[in-house]
């Protein structure tokens, strides 16, 4: 069965080859990966394993680590696991208040579709 959960669609299968290869062979902040190694070992676009370990984050174990700490692992511990956490909700905070600023900015706008709109209403009044 095909999924479309992230960005990249992928099988049930490749869903499964990538959890437990995480759970194996990047168990602990001492074995961590990059995206790119893991889609290598795995011989899967690492798009489609980035996708896949967003979706299984939370679900089938929680991910820690990334770029800036040599790479993404599988957490042992809560502490591991927190402070990507918190880094996930700043960045969800700051993306929510972007969305906000380009809506209220976005108003100012001009509506090429206004006229549209305004027939339409008219034809309304009309009836």
């Amino acid at each position: 069965m095909m999924t479309i959960v992230g960005a990249r669609p992928y099988t049930d299968q490749d869903y499964r080859r990538v959890v437990l290869h995480m759970k194996a062979e990047h168990w602990g902040n001492k074995n961590p990966t990059t995206e790119p190694d893991c889609a290598a070992a795995l011989g899967m676009n690492p798009r489609t394993v980035r996708s896949i370990l967003a979706d299984a984050d939370g679900v089938d174990f929680v991910l820690a680590g990334g770029d800036t700490q040599g790479g993404t692992y599988v957490a042992e511990f809560y502490e591991q696991a927190d402070r990507k956490t918190r880094g996930l909700l700043s960045r969800a905070r700051k993306l929510r208040e972007r969305a906000e600023r380009r809506l209220h900015y976005a108003t100012r706008l001009p509506c090429r579709q206004a006229p549209l709109m305004n027939d339409e209403t008219d034809e309304e009044a009309d009836e």
